[in-house]
């Protein structure tokens, strides 16, 4: 998912009568890969540390996603910072891993705006294996950090996958309905074959990426989404997390949106996921 910058747009412009500005700005992660980033803010601020939202783009894609959530973000008094996650758009390294190690390059930018004296509370909101990042990101951290002690205060999870292996095999399935033909014992072995490969080149387990293990540990205020016509995640993966996340239920809502899984979310989806922002990081 490649792109020239000119595509995130100018780094000086007005929006609602404020002035804000771009800046990009280069993080190297854990593993010693540059990691390409934009930080929207405004010009002047009205308080020297302001909430940020963390956005993490889906599998073959980039940080332009984030112009989608630009709006919502500056609207609401908060800034946005999105970056290519390493082997997406132009940050280095040759592979993406669905969140394991993604995970980790969000906890460099956590470290980065924690450390800038700007920041007040930090969102994250992800797509698709942005939404995965962002539940392990969340349950490594209650696990290293403690619960009280978590280092980013809510979450917008759109569409994430409850578990790989489980989505995988669903794929294979609707090609069959389609007309093609894969025998059930060939998949099992591709999967098989697909994981002695990731643990020999990655040096991660695929079973490993199953959030709905995970989530029951969860704390974290959060608001998910999945799209009623989605093809390739369906909803009862995002309806199965939404259900065994460990936040009680006035701190966890869900929504339905129209669409499929790449459709832009709508005017009315978004003022509800920014007014959730506002509440939970004011």
């Amino acid at each position: 998912a490649e792109y020239e910058l000119e595509r995130l747009g100018p780094i000086h412009f007005t929006y609602c009568g404020k002035k804000f500005r771009r800046t990009d700005l280069e993080l190297v992660n854990q593993r010693g890969l540059i990691l390409q980033c934009s930080w929207w803010e405004p010009v002047e601020r009205v308080e020297e540390s302001l909430p940020c939202i963390v956005f993490l783009h889906g599998n073959s894609s980039a940080r332009l996603e984030g112009l989608n959530q630009l709006s919502v973000s500056l609207g609401y008094g908060m800034t946005l910072f999105a970056f290519d996650c390493a082997g997406s758009g132009l940050s280095e390294g040759e592979y993406v891993s669905l969140g394991w190690f993604e995970k980790d390059d969000l906890r460099v930018v956590v470290d980065h705006l924690r450390g800038s004296g700007s920041v007040s509370k930090i969102g994250v909101w992800g797509r698709s294996m942005g939404a995965v990042t962002a539940l392990l990101y969340q349950v490594e951290d209650i696990t290293r950090l403690g619960p009280k002690n978590i280092s980013v205060n809510a979450m917008v999870l759109d569409s994430p996958f409850a578990d790989f292996c489980q989505l995988a095999e669903e794929l294979v399935a609707k090609g069959r309905d389609r007309g093609v033909t894969i025998p059930s014992m060939v998949t099992r072995m591709a999967l098989t074959m697909l994981a002695n490969s990731v643990q020999s080149i990655a040096g991660f387990d695929i079973a490993d990426l199953n959030t709905l293990h995970q989530v029951p540990k969860c704390i974290l205020p959060a608001i998910f989404i999945c799209a009623k016509r989605d093809d390739f995640i369906g909803m009862h993966h995002t309806q199965s997390l939404y259900d065994a996340y460990g936040t009680p239920h006035d701190k966890k809502s869900i929504i339905i949106a129209d669409g499929d899984h790449n459709t832009l979310r709508s005017s009315q989806s978004l003022l509800a996921i920014g007014t959730f922002l506002q509440r939970e990081l004011d």
